[in-house]
């Protein structure tokens, strides 16, 4: 056993957070088409929506039934990287469209909430390298 502290952010999660990308993260940051999904959506245009279904996220190592959480993991990174999309679950489904501007007011509570500092580093450092 190993004692911890508990984060300051009231979330219970031990402080620092993973090192490691979760599925949908995964999922925004890997090919397709011969190109990355992150880039993909970001060139869509405001008309435009992108849905993921939930088996493509199992592929990535999600045991999710429904798509709720994978949402807001995607949300988080949007919001980490000022990016103008926004994810919202249907059931079996992930709708991600384009805002005009990067609106912070558009997100939930739960998408507000902040990552652990280690994985805030992780996710930071796999932006860069996309938006590079």
């Amino acid at each position: 056993m190993k004692i911890v502290e508990i984060s300051t952010n009231g979330n219970g999660k031990i402080s620092g957070g993973k090192k490691e990308l979760g599925a949908a993260e995964k999922w925004l940051f890997d090919n397709e088409d011969g190109e990355i999904r992150l880039k993909t959506l970001m060139n869509m245009s405001t008309g435009q929506q992108g849905i993921a279904e939930l088996e493509e996220f199992k592929t990535y190592g999600s045991d999710a039934e429904k798509s709720y959480g994978l949402d807001i993991a995607l949300n988080r990174d949007f919001i980490l990287g000022n990016i103008p999309l926004i994810a919202r679950g249907r059931e079996d489904r992930v709708v991600i469209k384009k805002l005009e501007t990067f609106d912070l007011e558009q997100y939930n509570k739960a998408d507000k909430r902040e990552m652990g500092a280690n994985h805030i580093e992780t996710v930071k450092a796999k932006l860069a390298e996309v938006l590079a």
